[in-house]
């Protein structure tokens, strides 16, 4: 049954689409003046702007993703797993569809991005997945008697997560690098070297 179905209009993604197109054709444009001009307050301001715009798209893309995801109804159930097939068995990028009998009699595919070692024929378990995607959100196995075994839960979210945060660190260090630099000198002046060592 569905246990969670917010909505998310439209207009959100078209707004999103939109400014993903309109920021890179900027950060392209300030990356070329950044490029071709001498050092002064326009090269800064192009680099400041340029390096926005990059880094906004590591806030962006999680937040789109997260908000997709969002949008889809939840829905639970338990069941027997009858079927694990791996399509990747690497860490970075694994991949893996369960084939589950439900207790009503039917049959559910669900996919997994995070591995674990109670994916196995008839092993029970208890599932919550987003519709359309299929992809697991969390699930509880149980052994025959009914005890809970373990629980696997996906790191997707988390790993959204760490990518905005890189995305918020390198806004930070843009605006950073500029208010030291505001002029964008690729090699700043340095009046503290010795007389004596730039003419022995």
């Amino acid at each position: 049954m569905p246990i969670y179905t917010p909505s998310v209009t439209p207009i959100v993604f078209k707004v999103f689409t939109i400014y993903t197109i309109i920021a890179a054709l900027v950060a392209i444009r300030y990356g070329y003046v950044a490029a071709t001009e001498s050092d002064g307050p326009r090269k800064g301001k192009a680099l400041l702007i340029a390096s926005l715009l990059f880094s906004s798209w590591f806030c962006l893309e999680p937040t789109l993703s997260f908000l997709c995801d969002s949008s889809l109804p939840t829905f639970e159930f338990r069941g027997r797993i009858t079927t694990v097939d791996v399509r990747d068995s690497s860490s970075k990028y694994y991949s893996a569809y369960l084939y589950i009998q439900t207790g009503s009699g039917g049959k559910i595919v669900i996919h997994a991005s995070d591995r674990s070692k109670f994916f196995r024929p008839g092993q029970l378990l208890k599932v919550r997945y987003r519709g359309d995607t299929g992809e697991l959100i969390k699930a509880y196995f149980y052994s025959p008697e009914g005890k809970q075994e373990g629980i696997a839960q996906s790191t997707i979210n988390l790993s959204r997560m760490v990518t905005f945060f890189i995305g918020l660190f390198c806004i930070w260090a843009g605006i950073r690098k500029y208010r030291r630099d505001p002029e964008g000198a690729e090699v700043p002046p340095d009046d503290s070297v010795p007389i004596s060592i730039l003419n022995p």
